[in-house]
């Protein structure tokens, strides 16, 4: 066992029980079970008639898909009431939602939404069906900042479909996060801070190293993503880059059960 490997208890909040005292996951566990969630999910799809969004070539999750993946991790969402703002001469409804841990009851997420008649899709809606919307993006949106990662290895865009929708009616690319949304708040890449970022030559020795064990380009990616927060292997400071290739080094094809 690794030195730093330590045990945690996980307690119910509102009744003090112990509910599970277990040890506190590796990366490599923990991309063990992206993967075996990833592979379920999509397992899942394909058995549905009902296909993901998809949108210039590229497959978005919708909150049905992104609940499936909550409940693989023992969560749920809890989604306030939707709260009517006028911006700019524009109505609509903000909502916001938090993600429960159902064995110990704690919010491990949260995420606000919006859905407003400046949108063309949503422009002459009922107002009851933008506040319903508006919930059920910020449902999709709490979940997809805890589990992009596991939308990535799947195969899917990071950014729930629910939030396409004013991008599809005007014909326009979906959206490039400028600010990486993960767990409670958004964090800047290396590049934005001012820490130096890999050069180009490492991370063309990552992606080699990869594909002399066996590791997916979507494997790669999920990892960036789930252990630091970012999008792409350009965006890695230099300071991340031996954790990544000690990664790849101690990667088995074993690991997740496959």
């Amino acid at each position: 066992m690794s030195d730093n490997v330590v045990t945690e208890a996980l307690v119910n909040k509102k009744t003090g029980e112990v509910v599970e005292i277990g040890l506190q996951k590796s990366p490599d566990e923990i991309m063990g079970d992206a993967r075996d969630a990833a592979l379920a999910l999509e397992k899942l799809i394909e058995s549905n008639k009902r296909k993901p969004l998809e949108f210039n070539g590229k497959r978005f999750l919708e909150n049905p898909h992104w609940q499936t993946i909550g409940a693989f991790f023992h969560t749920s969402v809890s989604t306030g009431e939707a709260v009517y703002v006028e911006i700019g001469g524009h109505k609509g409804f903000k909502a916001k939602a938090q993600v429960i841990d159902v064995k110990t009851g704690s919010v491990v997420g949260s995420a606000e939404a919006y859905c407003m008649t400046d949108e063309p899709n949503w422009k002459h809606k009922p107002l009851f069906q933008l506040a319903s919307m508006a919930q059920t993006r910020a449902s999709s949106k709490a979940y997809a900042n805890i589990y992009k990662y596991v939308a990535i290895l799947a195969g899917y865009e990071p950014t729930p479909g629910e939030e396409m929708d004013m991008a599809m009616e005007k014909g326009l690319k979906p959206p490039k996060e400028k600010e990486i949304e993960f767990g409670y708040g958004p964090e800047l890449p290396p590049a934005a801070v001012g820490e130096p970022v890999i050069t180009e030559k490492q991370r063309k020795l990552l992606f080699v190293r990869c594909r002399e064990k066996g590791i997916t380009d979507d494997e790669l990616k999920a990892f960036v993503w789930e252990k630091f927060n970012l999008e792409h292997t350009k965006d890695l400071a230099r300071s991340e880059f031996d954790d990544v290739l000690k990664w790849i080094e101690s990667y088995t094809p074993t690991q997740g059960g496959h």
